[in-house]
């Protein structure tokens, strides 16, 4: 990855946002248990219509990127149909190994920097597909889901959808490879369906963070959010982000966080009609280096609602 971000700097890509015929960003981390770094951003749908807010019920994340471990123990999970004010609804729910070559597509594409000479552009997206895929097995397979829950959007009637709070079977396909169908539960095989946006949620502890939500020892985290470029300003980034409150509310953490960078509106846009505000933001002798200044957005989660499905 450092290779590839030089390779960016000599031939004048930022490590901002990328131009504007693409997505906005917000942050991508290809982290694991011993290491969390941030680096790069996430991929948000700049619509601002926001979805409707459906009952929370819970899940179990079992599957996995990589071929070793056969199960996750059970962990909360958000599930849910979310609808937009465009009339479309969107299906969120905990990924499963049919998904991982969506999802590794779906952020290679929108997160990385394209260069201007086409084999050097060639080359750093091949290194930098293989970090996401590298990352995704990590964060699958090394991942507490009670600290991390990948999720995944789908279009409401997709064939893979199941009733909200059933439990997904685990499969042992690989991370990059062209797996098609997973197990479910109960043994019977069902085909992946498109996936159409992803998000990650995560139990975090930084210092710089913390020092701006007095009293809070943790909270949950938004990351690497991305979007299938046909079909952003439908309502997807919404539902995702609904879908990561609703994890929230699942962990029982009250701040709900991510950052964007300053100069990104239209993300910046959709975060504030989803109710997440300014915080704090990077200091400015970073945007004198060349680096793109971010903000930090926070929301206030309500606690989990009276009814709701709640998985021990």
């Amino acid at each position: 990855m450092r290779g590839t971000r030089l390779l960016q700097r000599a031939w004048g890509v930022r490590s901002g946002p990328p131009p504007a015929a693409a997505p906005p960003a917000a942050e991508w981390l290809p982290w694991h248990p011993t290491r969390r770094v941030a680096t790069s951003c996430s991929v948000a749908d700049p619509s601002t219509e926001r979805p409707a807010e459906p009952a929370v019920t819970s899940g179990s994340s079992q599957e996995e990127a990589g071929p070793s471990r056969s199960s996750a123990s059970a962990a909360p999970s958000a599930s849910g149909v979310f609808s937009s004010r465009y009339g479309t609804r969107w299906r969120v729910r905990p990924y499963d190994n049919a998904d991982s070559p969506h999802i590794i597509q779906l952020q290679t594409e929108s997160f990385h920097r394209p260069l201007p000479v086409d084999f050097l552009n060639a080359f750093t997206y091949g290194n930098f597909r293989a970090e996401v895929v590298d990352a995704l097995k990590q964060k699958t397979k090394y991942s507490d889901p009670s600290t991390f829950q990948l999720l995944v959007a789908e279009e409401a009637g997709a064939a893979h959808e199941e009733p909200s709070g059933s439990s997904s079977g685990s499969s042992s396909s690989s991370g990059d490879g062209p797996s098609t169908s997973s197990r479910t539960a109960n043994g019977s095989s069902r085909s992946a369906s498109k996936v159409v946006g992803v998000i990650e949620v995560s139990r975090m502890t930084e210092r710089e963070v913390l020092r701006q939500l007095p009293g809070a020892s943790e909270y949950a985290y938004i990351s690497s959010m991305c979007v299938r470029s046909s079909l952003r300003r439908k309502g997807v980034a919404q539902a995702l982000i609904a879908a990561a409150e609703a994890q929230a509310r699942l962990w029982r953490e009250p701040n709900l966080a991510l950052h964007v960078y300053k100069e990104n509106a239209p993300a910046v846009q959709l975060y504030d009609s989803c109710g997440m505000r300014v915080l704090a933001e990077d200091p400015g002798w970073k945007a004198l280096l060349g680096d793109q200044v971010r903000l930090l957005m926070h929301k206030r989660v309500s606690a989990l609602a009276d009814g709701a499905v709640e998985q021990s």
